[in-house]
């Protein structure tokens, strides 16, 4: 684990205008984040996910809640390409700028085909929907192009919409930043605006974020924490990481109104080998080597709800 950048959050997350801070530290620390080939080199990973959603449910004209929009929100501009009809995107604070979006726009030009063959959308189409998106000469204007309407700082505990609005509920690498209790409320309102036809398609890292970069580095070494030192340093506005296992995120979708459709576990096999050698706290000890050794799940679920005749 990094100590400089734990130590490095701590004493931002306690400073006014923490969240503008982090923001112009994040460009700071790694310029080249929000670049068009690093962006570019993302898009695979997210159109093998929505591929996989797109299985369960059509993105054609469909309603879609995002949680968690982010800075550079590239899946749910591959949802509006793919002519999903609207897409309410929420976050706890607000993050996107435009020159992001610009370098987005750019990097998904430059994989039309891919993405065309990927995800069964026409290259002339897909060109015709990039040009429109690129000719935006502002965030809003991008937005609405896009059919986006994004809300940050939002609440989503308590959404304003009615039961059974969405056809996907959709969240990329957010839940494991959620602590439990807002988590459980959080589940209860995505059952409640789910429509008993639709999905949640989850991307849960199960990772310590604060793990040196790497193929090799340990991906799960913040286990051995116990939950009060875990939580000091860690635990403050500009971040949280609950450390629950892939099966603690199943069994809470479960206990809270859906159904597993499909999950995909990534593990590290060195983690799996190093586990008998490494400290674990006291907590995680009823956990199987390979339980503890998953870092991301992509969980694929339905209401349970539709179950009901």
């Amino acid at each position: 684990m990094r100590a400089s950048k734990v130590v490095t959050q701590f004493v931002m997350a306690r400073l006014p205008f923490a969240n503008s801070l982090y923001d112009l530290s994040r460009s700071a620390l790694n310029p080249n984040v929000h670049s068009v080939s690093a962006i570019q080199s993302r898009i695979p990973d997210y159109l093998d996910v929505i591929s996989r959603l797109s299985k369960y449910q059509p993105i054609t004209g469909a309603d879609v809640f995002e949680l968690g929009t982010g800075w550079c929100p590239a899946a749910t501009i591959l949802l509006s390409l793919c002519n999903a009809k609207r897409i309410v995107s929420v976050d706890h604070a607000r993050h996107l700028k435009f020159g992001v979006m610009r370098n987005l726009i750019l990097a998904i030009e430059a994989e039309a085909r891919v993405i065309s063959s990927v995800l069964g959308v026409s290259t002339k189409t897909l060109k015709d929907n990039i040009s429109k998106l690129k000719q935006a000469p502002n965030l809003e204007s991008l937005l609405d192009e896009a059919r986006i309407s994004y809300h940050a700082p939002y609440d989503a505990l308590s959404t304003t919409f009615p039961g059974n609005s969405f056809d996907i509920y959709f969240n990329y690498s957010v839940l494991e930043n959620i602590p439990l209790p807002v988590l459980i409320g959080l589940m209860q309102e995505a059952e409640r605006i789910t429509k008993k036809t639709g999905v949640m398609a989850s991307v849960v890292g199960c990772q310590d974020p604060f793990a040196e970069p790497g193929r090799e580095a340990s991906k799960i070494r913040y286990l051995k924490y116990s939950d009060t030192v875990w939580n000091f340093w860690t635990s403050h506005r500009l971040g949280h990481n609950n450390r629950l296992r892939e099966r603690d995120f199943l069994t809470l979708f479960e206990a809270h109104g859906f159904s597993i459709l499909d999950k995909n576990s990534y593990v590290n096999p060195l983690d799996i080998e190093n586990l008998s050698q490494m400290r674990i706290d006291s907590k995680f000890l009823n956990y199987s080597p390979e339980e503890l050794a998953v870092f991301r799940s992509d969980i694929f679920a339905r209401p349970a709800k539709h179950e009901v005749s």
